[in-house]
């Protein structure tokens, strides 16, 4: 329970200082307006229904037979049969308690595709977001290549600066305002496929920062919160229960199926009132049906297993993913301020002391170390939400 309790708190702290209410807010909405899941909603209470139909008593028969004589004389007869089939009571306690662990299944089964819904609905928020981020660098990186090309433009005038360093200026310009446009349309993108999973819904995006990152639980402990929490693993444990149920409904199945009803017959003048009662046995019907059920519950079994083995490969990989991310992005910390490590080359170039060919020689690997980190960061909170899935 320390366990579990623990990946609570690490879940939560994951967007603590980075919109978390935002967040929640968003993906309350898709989980609302979606119309894949209201869908997957009307399946599943279709199939509880539908489970639980398969208790009810057969229609009850009736029988309506009229026989007149030849030669007349003879007079005519007839007879109404009324009578009620049902199968041995023990079926319907099987049946009762399979229709149970059906729905049980079936609300699982939903479970793990609102899961993923609301995965996938997160990512792009997290894409969103990371893309508001490097937008923001890239407005400065813009606005900064448009003064100097500016400033490189007056110098011309006066002699102070030759075509060369102008057009460097003016092309570097020119390429960072493609790249501010790119960055622009990606996020528009993004959030147009985030509005698509809100049900066509427009999602406005006001967090531009992750924050501070949340720090990684032990692996053990994500996995011990898989196991206990996720509902798709939950599907195939239900899974294996139907399908032990379902083995002893069809040995319960072999037992006779039984008939009651009323019976009246007339003619000559004499009627008669009777009884019915009636047996079916499951000779040849119900053969295969208890090999059929075995097999079944052995292939649930081995789903499960082969299920457990993945899941775990599987968190693994993302766990380690995110873990070397966290550590890259922790040997990045050392680095120069971004804004002040721009501003000091700025300084340096207006004040004659480098060229523009140096400058931006200087500026280059300055900014694609802060979009590394940005991206890092980014990709650190995608791994963080996939091993954390299990929370949504």
């Amino acid at each position: 329970m320390k366990k579990i309790i623990l990946i609570a708190a690490f879940a939560i702290a994951a967007f603590s200082l980075s919109g978390q209410t935002e967040m929640e807010r968003i993906l309350a909405d898709v989980e609302a307006n979606n119309a894949s899941l209201s869908a997957m909603r009307k399946l599943r209470d279709a199939q509880i229904v539908e489970a639980k139909m398969g208790n009810s008593l057969g229609d009850p028969d009736v029988e309506f037979s009229y026989k007149w004589g030849n030669p007349s004389s003879l007079g005519k007869s007839g007879e109404i049969t009324v009578s009620q089939p049902f199968d041995f009571p023990t079926v319907y306690a099987h049946r009762s308690k399979l229709a149970k662990l059906q729905a049980e299944k079936y609300g699982y089964q939903y479970m793990a595709a609102r899961q993923e819904l609301l995965l996938s609905a997160q990512t792009l928020y997290i894409q969103a977001v990371g893309l508001k981020r490097n937008i923001a660098v890239l407005e400065l990186l813009a606005r900064n290549a448009r003064e100097i090309a500016m400033t490189f433009a007056k110098k011309m005038e006066v002699g102070d600066a030759n075509v060369l360093e102008l057009n460097e200026a003016n092309f570097t310009s020119v390429g960072q305002d493609n790249a501010l446009r790119m960055a622009r349309i990606e996020l528009d993108a993004t959030l147009e496929k985030l509005a698509g999973l809100n049900g066509g819904n427009p999602v406005e995006i006001v967090a531009s920062d992750f924050g501070e990152l949340p720090g990684l639980p032990t692996f053990e402990d994500v996995y011990a919160a898989y196991m206990e929490l996720s509902p798709e693993l939950k599907a195939l444990l239900a899974e294996k229960r139907v399908a032990e149920r379902d083995v002893k409904l069809s040995r319960s199945q072999s037992l006779p199926k039984l008939a009651a009803g009323y019976k009246h017959e007339f003619g000559n003048g004499e009627r008669f009132n009777g009884l019915v009662v009636g047996m079916s046995i499951p000779i040849f019907g119900n053969r295969y049906n208890v090999k059929r059920a075995k097999a079944q519950d052995e292939y649930a079994q081995a789903a499960i297993e082969s299920a457990t083995v993945d899941m775990r490969t599987d968190l693994k990989s993302e766990y380690l993913k995110a873990q070397s991310t966290y550590e890259t992005i922790a040997d990045y910390k050392t680095m120069l301020d971004f804004k002040q490590a721009m501003d000091l080359a700025r300084k340096a170039l207006d004040a004659g002391q480098i060229t523009v060919t140096e400058y931006f020689a200087q500026v280059q690997p300055i900014y694609e170390a802060n979009l590394t980190v940005l991206e890092l960061q980014r990709d650190y909170m995608l791994a963080y939400a996939r091993i954390n899935m299990v929370r949504l």
